[in-house]
């Protein structure tokens, strides 16, 4: 059990390098050598700042762009994935989708997160489950490695948390800090809230036997030096279009009827009341869903960008589409499974996938 706080994965990430290789055992799943620490956590101080540029590893900006946008936006799109880096058709069983995409697993469960930490700013129950009961029968080659995202509202800052039953240093963490931690970013933009810190927990934190002479190669490179923070999406420039991207009417808000008066009820554990945002949750869960699809424009190279890029925000909006632009694919989003597939793998011009129907 271990424990490291970073402030940042660009410099930091070296740090994490020295700590598997310093204090890892020696095991071998699978008849791999690794070295191993078991129950690690990192705490990352700046979440924004969480990408290892600094430190040799030349880890690819267009697998981060990818992973980040198909998480927040809900999706899975493998020909993409393999576009930036063919070794994901290896994890596929079909050749047509990664059954264990985390995009299309948490999608709802964002909006509905969001919707918790309006109602109840104190909440204890904005998790997204990923990892599913059947994932240990062994019948995929794509088995999830996260296990659960958290959230968590504490001196005014959104929390984020993520647990993971295994992550490799060299292949996995660039891209899973980058990831989660533009997700932590939209879900506060979306509850218009700062971000605070992130945690990283993972049973099994190992870097392979193939990869120790790279690691040892690591050293800070400050030509490297990137004088403002990697961009994240901020729900002002995703609403700021001509025509909104969502829009809840009266009929739309009856998911959010509850049957108890959140002004009055009591917490019968800790007698408090709830604690709401200033906000209303249907306007919170606008925001998210906003921010969703805008994401899957970026992804599907849609989005229309502005001729001017007034402030960071819409500079953040060119970053990952200016990233994502040589991986555009041609496949069409299946909005019941909500994976990227070829046309021929629909019956008709609109409406679910032949898998879906």
């Amino acid at each position: 059990m271990a424990e490291i706080v970073i402030s940042d994965l660009e410099v930091g990430y070296i740090e994490l390098a020295e700590a598997v290789m310093s204090w890892g055992k020696t095991v071998s799943p699978r008849g791999m050598e690794t070295k191993e620490i078991r129950d690690m956590t990192v705490i990352l101080r700046d979440p924004q700042r969480a990408f290892p540029i600094m430190t040799g590893r030349n880890a690819r900006e267009g697998i981060a762009a990818a992973e980040a946008m198909q998480l927040l936006g809900g999706i899975s799109d493998l020909q993409q994935l393999k576009s930036v880096a063919k070794t994901f058709g290896m994890f596929s069983d079909d050749g047509l989708t990664l059954r264990g995409a985390y995009g299309p697993r948490v999608y709802s469960q964002v909006q509905n997160v969001v919707k918790s930490l309006t109602l109840d700013k104190d909440s204890r129950q904005a998790a997204a489950v990923i990892w599913r009961p059947d994932e240990i029968s062994g019948a995929s080659r794509d088995v999830p490695c996260t296990v659960y995202l958290s959230w968590n509202i504490r001196n005014g800052a959104l929390n984020a948390k993520t647990h993971m039953r295994s992550n490799d240093l060299w292949l996995g963490v660039p891209y899973d800090f980058f990831a989660f931690t533009r997700l932590q970013y939209a879900i506060a933009s979306a509850l218009d809230l700062p971000v605070g810190e992130y945690v990283h927990h993972v049973d099994s934190f190992h870097l392979y036997a193939t990869d120790f002479e790279k690691v040892a190669r690591l050293a800070v490179d400050s030509n490297t030096f990137r004088p403002t923070p990697l961009p994240w999406l901020s729900a002002r420039a995703a609403a700021s279009q001509e025509q909104p991207l969502v829009t809840y009417n009266e009929t739309d808000s009856a998911d959010f009827a509850v049957s108890y008066d959140y002004e009055s009820l009591k917490v019968i554990t800790a007698s408090n009341t709830f604690t709401r945002m200033d906000q209303d949750p249907i306007s919170s869960v606008t925001r998210i869903t906003n921010l969703q699809t805008t994401a899957v424009k970026l992804a599907r190279g849609q989005y229309p960008l502005p001729a001017a890029e007034p402030d960071d925000a819409y500079r953040a909006e060119r970053w990952f589409a200016e990233a994502l632009a040589p991986h555009v694919t041609e496949g069409r989003l299946c909005d019941t499974c909500r994976y990227v597939l070829p046309p021929w793998c629909f019956e008709y011009r609109s409406g679910p996938c032949r898998r879906c129907k």
